[in-house]
């Protein structure tokens, strides 16, 4: 199961920048109602369903949700006008503080507002906010809220929760672009191996196999390559971890600067890496390899007792009849590529 405070950041993500992309006009009671519907859509597609029964008790439940989940520890007691909520540990505290300078509004500062403002509104509740603070260095946040009904909420000063359009409108245009970004990166991080910045091996093997489909479906040429540095062990004993990851970076960047942008390259895992070229039979596939081979071993890594000179094994295979997966052409590059470095390595072998 997926960790809960990933899946929370992920979910406010993605509910801030997708409610606030789609209204033209910003009321505060719609876009909390969205943006905790959205959470909560959110959440329970990625392992934490919240299940509601229908019932203003739903909050309650909501709170509890959250706690059990790693959120804060909770405390909530009577206060003159509605509860005051003591949130004791809660993580993610300097971002909501951030966001709350951002939106001039507290109530968007944090999720599970968002999230009880949309329960409480299927049952013709708003939350009032009556003072809210923040100490960054304890991490605890106290909030003062009272439940009132949302018509007598509109009349008693709905002027003061709208949001200015204009406003918001200078916010989101300011801030779509740092949102995207996030979200790309987090995509990125995601899909990349954070030493040599090829596809990691679950990105590369997506990848792949949509490549592979493809050949398959339309009967196109497509092969596949595995590299292994050769005594990369020795290399890491002798001259240190450091330089044995400036060996992998430098065999992704010949990776990178030899092979078309078409093609498909990742990190396999430890040295080893895979390439894969669509509309390449045996032939094309086997030059590339050796020209890549070629590249590497001509650019020597400097590490602390001078400059190593690396060489690499490589295995070539082609899609043919008797490959009907992705996994049976990378174990025939594979076994080509044990025969290469069973010959003494620098060397390409097809399969």
């Amino acid at each position: 199961m997926r960790d809960f405070r990933e899946v929370l950041y992920e979910s406010l993500l993605f509910s801030f920048g997708k409610v606030l992309a789609e209204y033209n006009v910003f009321a505060q009671d719609t876009v909390l109602k969205e943006i905790g519907r959205e959470i909560i859509e959110y959440l329970s597609r990625n392992d934490f369903p919240f299940s509601e029964t229908g019932t203003l008790e739903d909050v309650s439940r909501l709170v509890e949700f959250f706690a059990r989940n790693g959120f804060a520890r909770v405390k909530v007691t009577e206060a003159e006008r509605g509860s005051l909520f003591k949130w004791d540990n809660l993580y993610g505290i300097q971002a909501y503080s951030e966001l709350q300078a951002i939106t001039e509004n507290p109530f968007l500062s944090c999720p599970l507002n968002a999230c009880i403002h949309y329960i409480a509104g299927k049952h013709g509740k708003t939350l009032r906010l009556h003072s809210k603070s923040f100490n960054l260095e304890t991490g605890v946040a106290y909030s003062q809220e009272e439940f009132v009904d949302s018509a007598t909420e509109v009349g008693e000063g709905f002027d003061s929760l709208v949001i200015e359009n204009r406003r918001l409108l200078n916010i989101s245009e300011k801030h779509e672009t740092a949102l995207r970004k996030a979200l790309e990166e987090v995509q990125r991080l995601a899909s990349t191996d954070h030493l040599t910045g090829l596809k990691n091996r679950r990105q590369l093997l997506l990848l792949a196999e949509q490549e592979f489909q493809g050949a398959r479906r339309f009967h196109r040429n497509l092969s596949a390559i595995m590299l292994d540095v050769d005594h990369f062990k020795p290399i890491n004993d002798t001259y240190g971890h450091a330089a044995g990851d400036g060996v992998l970076k430098m065999v992704a960047r010949c990776c990178t600067s030899t092979m078309r942008k078409v093609d498909v390259i990742g990190r396999y895992g430890g040295d080893e890496f895979v390439i894969v070229l669509p509309e390449s039979d045996l032939h094309s596939a086997r030059l590339a390899a050796e020209r890549l081979g070629e590249s590497i071993s001509s650019k020597p890594v400097e590490t602390n007792a001078g400059a190593v000179n690396i060489t690499v094994s490589l295995g070539v295979a082609t899609l043919s009849e008797e490959h009907s997966t992705l996994n049976s052409l990378l174990i025939a590059a594979d076994s080509a590529l044990y025969v290469a470095k069973k010959n003494g390595g620098n060397q390409v072998s097809g399969a």
